[in-house]
């Protein structure tokens, strides 16, 4: 499985998911008008992952912004992650925040799948 990598630009976030060290990480501002375009390949990248490969994966997120259809998309991503894990125990969530908005998203995430996330915050 190769790695997965979409760029980053002023309404879409940088993704990068590397296969062999088991590395999700998504990063940037997610402003899409069309986010299943954007998000629908990087979701079925994560099911194939988890279907093939070693248990161990870190999801690294750390968002600018993240509009309302973003977010859907994200908590489907978790969701995949979430279930992936309460079988196997073995995914690392880590949300990275410079404001107090973007915390309390990744609260109300960590509430709603009922999993540990790492909060990390960063200047």
């Amino acid at each position: 499985m190769k790695e997965f990598t979409l760029n980053r630009d002023k309404n879409t976030p940088m993704v990068s998911f590397d296969p062999l060290k088991g590395l999700l990480e998504i990063k940037g501002s997610s402003i899409l008008e069309d986010s299943h375009k954007f998000y629908q390949p990087l979701l079925h990248w994560v099911e194939e992952y988890l279907a093939l490969f070693p248990p161990t994966l870190t999801i690294n997120l750390q968002f600018d912004y993240l509009n309302t259809s973003s977010s859907k998309w994200i908590l489907k991503i978790l969701q995949t992650l979430a279930t992936y894990h309460y079988e196997k125990k073995c995914v690392k969530f880590n949300w990275y925040y410079d404001e107090q908005d973007i915390l309390d998203t990744g609260h109300y995430y960590q509430s709603l799948l009922d999993v540990e996330f790492n909060f990390i915050e960063y200047r």
